[in-house]
């Protein structure tokens, strides 16, 4: 499986509300019709900045597909005659020259796996990015075995966490690693959260409202 994440960035004259709206009741839908590949397509809208870096986004989107193969069709269509309407509600709502995409590798780091549902959830994404000239292999070490190790094991500890590596070939990536954390929906925002700021460059923390498209939505032929 291939995952990939991206931060895309609403139009300055859209509110996020108005964002959130037209993307989970027209974009996804639409983009649903043509796009059959997708094994998980997971919507990541942002609620609050928690530690008061704006993230410069609007939504972290996940995509996942069986492989490479997968991924180039989908490229193919975007470009192609078939991919004009997705290309074209794209523009009413996005400001697309600001849109990131980069390809990570999952692993889960504490509790059940995605397929698990865990009920009523508050979730969590951590992007962090290394400071120049520091090592990249040693910088995820150090976070993981530090920073992260340290929420996780922590008195209100998350109900799931996991650690999204941004892959060694996206030399471009803004961020080094996304980390999502599930906790429960009534507790609040654990307080350690709200100004937390592993040894880093940049460390965006945010509140995000999820949404995901059910599996057999995205089982539907293609027109």
């Amino acid at each position: 499986m291939i995952k990939t994440i991206a931060l895309i960035k609403r139009r300055d004259d859209i509110g996020r509300d108005a964002f959130r709206e037209h993307y989970e009741d027209t974009h996804a839908p639409l983009a649903l019709t043509y796009i059959r590949s997708m094994r998980r397509y997971v919507r990541n809208h942002v609620v609050a900045e928690l530690n008061e870096v704006a993230p410069g986004f609007d939504c972290a989107t996940e995509f996942w597909y069986p492989d490479q193969a997968a991924i180039q069709e989908v490229f193919q269509l975007l470009a192609g005659p078939r991919g004009e309407a997705i290309r074209r509600d794209e523009l009413t709502f996005m400001d697309k020259p600001r849109n990131v995409f980069f390809g990570v590798e999952e692993r889960s780091v504490l509790g059940p796996p995605r397929d698990e549902p865990l009920g009523e959830t508050r979730k969590i994404l951590a992007l962090v990015r290394r400071r120049p000239g520091d090592s990249r292999r040693r910088f995820l070490a150090e976070y993981e075995s530090g920073a992260l190790r340290a929420l996780v094991e922590s008195g209100d500890p998350p109900l799931r966490c996991t650690q999204n590596v941004v892959l060694p070939a996206e030399t471009d990536a803004p961020y080094d690693c996304a980390t999502l954390l599930w906790y429960r929906s009534d507790r609040g925002v654990p307080a350690r959260l709200r100004g937390w700021s592993p040894d880093a460059a940049r460390v965006v923390v945010l509140s995000v409202a999820e949404f995901e498209t059910p599996s057999h939505e995205l089982a539907r032929e293609s027109p």
